[in-house]
């Protein structure tokens, strides 16, 4: 209730960051029946979505930030720990996606498929539910289902969070049961920690599912990861 007789001044300089983080949510209106992907990136632990320059839209997993179209992700297995950093700390055109991931050793499965709008609202809710806790799982009622099996070009992003030397975390990818990565080792394939390390693979083949493998090499200290991955409709996208 007081009242003083002169001004309170203060000053606002508004200053460019190209470095900013920069994420939102897409609440896209889900289609009539499962529709597959034909160009989608999946952002592991990331706060939100986030367009990249070559027009691949990433979407957070888990579901975190806002509405995401639904693209049902499950997990079995050790964890998964999250982790997440700024970008700012990460080297490579795709920093941001290298700054945040999964840990742990386990499958990865992804049903590229929007899902319709049809969904059971007690469904969604178990979804969203999961998707806020270390587990990741799916509503029974998930959809969608190739005629055939499909090409796919697989691209994959791992990045080292923590100051650990070549040698500490070494895990081998496998992708539909196949084995794509031996001995894996992210800082030693980078050079450094927080430097992106991406992987492509073509001609993957996909009909519902897609599995993913994370293992740890024997006696290795720390558990496998992985930060986000590309899924490409065609052999050679």
């Amino acid at each position: 209730t007081c009242t003083c007789s002169y001004q309170n001044q203060s000053s606002l300089a508004l200053v460019h960051d190209p470095g900013a983080d920069q994420w939102s949510f897409d609440s896209y209106p889900p289609p009539a029946q499962p529709t597959p992907v034909v160009r989608l990136g999946l952002n592991l632990g990331a706060p939100g979505n986030r367009m990249a320059e070559d027009g691949t839209f990433f979407i957070e997993v888990p579901s975190v930030g806002g509405p995401s179209p639904d693209v049902p992700v499950r997990w079995s297995g050790d964890g998964p720990r999250w982790f997440r950093r700024h970008s700012a700390l990460f080297q490579g055109s795709m920093s941001w996606v290298g700054a945040s991931g999964l840990q742990g050793a386990g499958t990865l499965t992804i049903r590229p498929f929007l899902q319709p709008a049809d969904k059971p609202a007690e469904a969604v809710e178990a979804y969203l539910r999961n998707a806020l806790t270390t587990t990741l799982d799916w509503p029974a009622s998930t959809q969608g289902a190739f005629p055939a099996p499909q090409p796919y070009t697989v691209r994959l992003y791992f990045a080292e969070p923590d100051d650990r030397p070549p040698g500490e975390r070494v895990f081998s990818v496998a992708l539909q049961g196949q084995e794509v990565l031996s001995g894996f080792d992210i800082v030693a394939a980078a050079e450094t920690p927080r430097s992106v390390v991406v992987k492509d693979f073509t001609d993957v083949p996909i009909t519902d599912d897609f599995v993913i493998t994370l293992t740890p090499a024997p006696g290795t200290q720390a558990p496998p990861l992985l930060c986000g991955l590309e899924l490409l409709a065609g052999p050679h996208y």
